[in-house]
């Protein structure tokens, strides 16, 4: 899972220098908000920029740089912690000393020098338009994320929200729900002592008990435990 940290913005668009820091690292979901006009998209859109290189708009790169700071260039950088390692995005455009470069450390160690982008996609994990979904959450783009293909949605939910276990509430007429988290890979013990890494997702009901018997529910979920093991294509039917 990602856990991004931090995000700056020198020359670009709207935001002149010195650069500035925005605090990512709220353990939740950051809104950003403010007047109209006041450059809310323009951080978007930098944050887009930094870790693609490109422009959601679509606009020639050449176009992100402040006209007012032109002699100074573009730059954007982002940090971000993954599997317990710390990473650190910069790019710049039309910068005096790093001119078009995209840099990338790891744990304070510059990484993939010859092919930075490759390294970051691969970091990432997502296609541009998932990406684009988890940066921008309006109610347009949820609906985006709910119409992506199956596999994109689940790879994006597990990069993006990394959710293992959840509980859902109960609407209200409704006799039972079932939380469905996302698969991890877990270390399991066979009959015959053997050990070896399965995916494995945990699956939690919760139901009103003036209208579904306790045991019942439990069966439910101990037939569904098998039917997911042993025929998967018998959910699709």
């Amino acid at each position: 899972m990602l856990r991004f940290q931090k995000l700056e913005v020198g020359g670009y668009k709207s935001w002149g220098w010195p650069a500035i820091t925005i605090d990512l690292n709220s353990g939740g979901v950051n809104q950003i908000a403010g007047d109209n006009a006041s450059g809310k998209t323009n951080l978007i859109e930098c944050f887009y920029w930094v870790l693609t290189g490109k422009q959601i708009k679509g606009l020639k790169v050449d176009k992100v740089i402040n006209w007012r700071h032109r002699k100074k260039g573009a730059f954007g950088a982002t940090e971000l912690l993954s599997n317990g390692d710390h990473y650190r995005i910069e790019r710049y455009r039309g910068h005096p000393r790093h001119q078009n470069a995209l840099l990338l450390f790891k744990d304070g160690v510059p990484e993939a020098e010859d092919r930075p982008q490759e390294e970051l996609d691969r970091l990432i994990g997502l296609a541009p338009d998932e990406l684009l979904a988890s940066i921008v959450f309006s109610a347009e783009d949820f609906k985006n994320i709910i119409e992506m293909p199956v596999d994109k949605r689940r790879n994006f939910m597990e990069r993006m929200f990394g959710v293992d276990r959840f509980d859902a509430i109960l609407p209200p007429g409704t006799g039972a729900i079932l939380a469905v988290a996302a698969s991890r890979p877990t270390g399991v013990a066979g009959n015959d002592g053997s050990i070896s890494v399965k995916r494995q997702m945990q699956v939690n009901l919760t139901a009103d008990h003036r209208v579904i018997y306790g045991a019942d529910g439990a069966a439910f979920l101990k037939d569904l435990a098998e039917l997911i093991e042993t025929r998967p294509e018998s959910l699709a039917l």
